[in-house]
């Protein structure tokens, strides 16, 4: 399972204005961390629609709907689409699980 993390001292919203076709526009982003099971985590900029959808400092995984099929038909991460879905502790799902069965 890929592995994304939202540390508490990086998650603040970096915004900016670039020049596209359509005029300038803001982007939002977020520093995050991939962990892929190598020495050290892979920073990255994770961009957010709009400062309202910042996410909270954690550990994340990639939701379903942030992957694509391009024009060739090969599977791609749509990177202005990207959303995080938290990765649950053990705990917390052994809690869930006792919940729903009672």
């Amino acid at each position: 399972m890929l592995e994304i993390e939202l540390n508490t001292n990086d998650c603040q919203i970096q915004t900016r204005s670039v020049n596209g076709k359509n005029g300038q526009r803001t982007i939002h982003e977020q520093q995050a961390y991939l962990h892929t099971g190598a020495a050290y985590p892979i920073p990255f900029k994770l961009s957010i629609r709009n400062a309202a959808e910042a996410y909270p400092s954690g550990k994340y995984t990639l939701h379903p709907s942030s992957f694509q099929v391009n024009q060739f038909g090969g599977l791609e991460l749509n990177r202005f689409e990207m959303r995080l879905v938290p990765i649950k502790a053990p705990a917390q799902v052994a809690q869930q699980k006792a919940a729903a069965s009672s």
